[in-house]
């Protein structure tokens, strides 16, 4: 018994059975078979035509974009040059406004040194205690450390004919003292202090 749903092999140059609608099985020739694979690559060549186009867009956006970054890395350099700059020259701006701050303090305590009678007023700035003078009130604060060191060290003041004075230095007028703080307070730019009643 034979299976009807197994085809009988088809002997070389025999035309094949008839399908079961009766319309016998459609054969191609060479030139049917290259006629659509022609027709089947034409068709994929056509749906991948813009390859090319798609491919120097790539490029270009990958330049672009590179350009980008290469524009961005250099802003931030730029950025970091200008931080570093700003950074230093806000370290030289501290230790300017020290050194002017030392600068005014000096100067204040030799013009308030000398009107307290201070035998020498730069000894009188190397021994005061002005650890606690602040700038906005500068006057009064050294005023105080040296009318303190002048009690803690009387010796460093000048008396009339006493020791620390010289012998052969006149005596000076209360007009003359102001005449010299007042010099003294010129020459190194700083503001006379409140004269004594």
């Amino acid at each position: 018994m034979t299976d009807p749903t197994v085809t009988p092999p088809i002997e070389p140059g025999a035309s094949p059975p008839p399908a079961e609608g009766g319309e016998p099985p459609k054969t191609f020739t060479q030139a049917d078979i290259d006629r659509i694979v022609k027709e089947r690559l034409a068709r994929e060549q056509a749906r991948y035509a813009d390859y090319d186009d798609l491919k120097k867009a790539a490029g270009e956006y990958q330049k672009i974009k590179e350009a980008q970054l290469t524009e961005t890395e250099l802003l931030r350099k730029q950025l970091a040059e200008w931080q570093q700059k700003e950074a230093d020259w806000n370290s030289e701006k501290a230790t300017w406004q020290l050194e002017q701050n030392e600068q005014l303090l000096k100067a204040e305590v030799r013009v308030q040194a000398a009107g307290l009678s201070f035998i020498d007023p730069d000894e009188a700035y190397l021994l005061a205690d002005l650890g606690e003078v602040e700038a906005e009130d500068r006057a009064k604060g050294v005023k105080k450390a040296l009318e303190a060191l002048a009690k803690a060290k009387p010796h460093l003041i000048k008396t009339a004919g006493g020791p620390g004075s010289p012998p052969n230095e006149p005596k000076r007028s209360k007009a003359d003292q102001d005449a010299a703080i007042d010099a003294y307070a010129e020459k190194y730019g700083i503001r006379r202090p409140p004269k004594q009643q």
